[in-house]
C-alpha cells in the first residue's frame, strides 16, 4: 500500500511539474500562491523569489583606425558581375585619357539601367548611364567595389572637368594635373553624378575601397583660397590607393597637419637656399674686387717700372 502511494504521488508530482512549465511564466506566482495558501496558515506572507539581475553584456573589443576595416572583407569576391574594363591603346588626348575610368551617372527617376552594366563600346567618350539611386548602389557594390577603388563624386566635379577638357584640350587644373599622374592601371573608377542636388544623395567626394567602411570627404578640406589645392589632392589619393594602414589612419586632420608640414619644410628649404645664394654671391662680389684690385696693380706697375710685391714674393 505504501509502494502504491509513493508511486501514486510521484506521478501526480510529475503531472504537476509539467503543467507548470507549460503554465506562461506571468501566470505561475498565482498558482503558486493558490497552492501555498492552502497549507499556510491565515495571514501568513508570501515573498516572491527576485528575479535574476539580467546578465551584463560583453564589453566590445576596441576597434582602432580613422576609416576603420571590415575584417570579413579579406578577399575580393569572384562574382562574375564584377567589371572588366577592355585592352585599349595608348590615349592621344587628354581629354580620352581622363575619361578612361571615368563613368557619368544621371539620377532617373523610376526605372534603372540594364544590369549587370558591360563595356560595349571604345571611344574618347566617358561611360554614359542612367539609373535609379538604388541601381546607382548595386553597381558599385557588386560590379566595381571588389576590385577596384572607387570614388563616388556626388558634386559632379569630374564630369564638369571632363566637359571642360573637350571644350579646352589644354585645360590644366589641379584635378587633371593628379589624376593623369596617376597609372591607368591604378587609377580608382570614378563615378561622377551630374544631378545628385535634385535627389538625397549628399554633396560630397565618397571613396570606396574594399576592405574598409565608405568614407566620405568634404572638398573644402582640399580648398586653398576657395580653390582645389593640388599638394591636398595629390595626398589624398596617394593614400587612398596606397598601403592599408595608410589609408586607415587617413583624416582630415593629418592631411591639413602633413600640408602644413610640408609648406613649412619647402619655406625653410627656400629660405636656405636664398641664403645661401646670398652668401654664393657675396663672396663672388669679394673675389671679384680682389681681382680688380690685383689688376689695377699690375698696370701700376708697368707703367711705373714697379715691381709686384706679391709677385716677387711668390718668386
Amino acid at each position: 500500500m505504501e509502494v502504491f502511494f509513493f508511486g501514486f504521488a510521484s506521478a501526480l508530482a510529475l503531472v504537476a511539474i509539467a503543467v507548470y512549465r507549460v503554465v506562461p511564466v506571468e501566470q505561475r506566482d498565482a498558482i503558486q500562491q493558490f497552492l501555498l495558501g492552502r497549507f499556510l496558515k491565515p495571514g501568513t506572507e508570501i515573498v516572491a523569489a527576485p528575479p535574476p539581475p539580467p546578465p551584463t553584456p560583453a564589453r566590445p573589443p576596441v576597434r582602432y583606425g580613422n576609416i576603420l576595416p571590415i575584417e570579413a572583407e579579406t578577399d575580393p569576391s569572384d562574382s562574375p558581375d564584377i567589371f572588366e574594363f577592355p585592352e585599349t591603346y595608348e590615349p592621344s588626348l587628354p581629354y580620352e585619357d581622363f575619361n578612361r575610368r571615368l563613368i557619368i551617372f544621371d539620377i532617373a527617376l523610376g526605372g534603372g539601367a540594364p544590369y549587370p552594366l558591360y563595356s560595349t563600346r571604345i571611344s574618347d567618350e566617358p561611360i554614359r548611364i542612367s539609373g535609379s539611386q538604388d541601381y546607382l548602389r548595386r553597381l558599385i557594390k557588386e560590379q566595381f567595389r571588389p576590385t577596384y577603388a572607387v570614388l563616388l563624386d556626388a558634386t559632379g566635379l569630374f564630369a564638369a572637368t571632363s566637359a571642360r577638357l573637350e571644350w579646352d584640350p589644354l585645360f590644366f587644373s589641379p584635378i587633371t594635373q593628379v589624376l593623369l599622374a596617376i597609372p591607368e592601371a591604378h587609377r580608382p573608377v570614378v563615378v561622377s553624378v551630374t544631378n545628385a542636388a535634385q535627389h538625397s544623395l549628399k554633396q560630397q567626394l565618397t571613396f570606396i575601397r574594399y576592405g574598409f567602411e565608405d568614407y566620405q570627404f568634404d572638398t573644402k578640406f582640399l580648398s586653398d583660397r576657395g580653390r582645389l589645392n593640388a599638394m591636398s589632392l595629390a595626398l589624398l589619393f596617394d593614400r587612398f590607393l596606397g598601403a592599408a594602414d595608410k589609408w586607415m589612419w587617413f583624416s582630415r586632420a593629418r592631411l591639413q597637419h602633413e600640408i602644413v608640414s610640408r609648406d613649412r619644410a619647402s619655406s625653410a628649404l627656400a629660405q636656405q637656399l636664398r641664403e645661401d645664394a646670398e652668401r654664393e654671391q657675396r663672396e663672388a662680389l669679394r673675389l671679384q674686387e680682389n681681382r680688380e684690385q690685383d689688376d689695377s696693380y699690375e698696370t701700376f706697375a708697368e707703367l711705373f717700372g714697379v715691381t709686384n710685391p706679391a709677385r716677387g714674393a711668390a718668386a
